[in-house]
């Protein structure tokens, strides 16, 4: 039984090769399945994204499995050969990821914004 708000998902298209996957609400045991569905759907798209931004600006809590999840999808983008990115993450969550060392391994996904493959539109066309 979900006892907490929902993990809300808005999935945009910002450019051609580009998936932003907006976050909203909490990324914890009761809500990771549906921000690991919505990767699934966004790697399975035809064609593959070359980019897969996740937006925590709204995110407002997020537990061990969040992060656990964190890894899972870095781990299916390298494999996808889809670059990952990780925005608007708040002093807190960026202190976990530093005390559990994530940030190392997510070092590429924190700091290099997605590599330009074509003109980016001013506005994401949301679907």
């Amino acid at each position: 039984m979900n006892t907490t708000e929902p993990l809300a998902i808005t999935v945009q298209h910002s450019a051609p090769g580009r998936v932003v996957l907006t976050l909203s609400g909490p990324c914890d045991f009761e809500t990771v399945d549906d921000l690991r569905q919505a990767v699934d759907e966004a790697l399975a798209r035809v064609p593959a994204p070359q980019c897969l931004t996740l937006d925590f600006t709204a995110v407002d809590a997020c537990d061990s499995s969040g992060l656990s999840a964190l890894i899972w999808i870095k781990r299916c983008t390298d494999t996808d050969g889809v670059q990952l990115h990780l925005v608007g993450l708040d002093q807190h969550q960026q202190q976990v990821l530093a005390i559990t060392g994530l940030d190392l391994h997510l070092a590429d996904a924190l700091t290099a914004p997605c590599q330009d493959h074509g003109e980016e539109t001013a506005a994401a066309t949301a679907t």
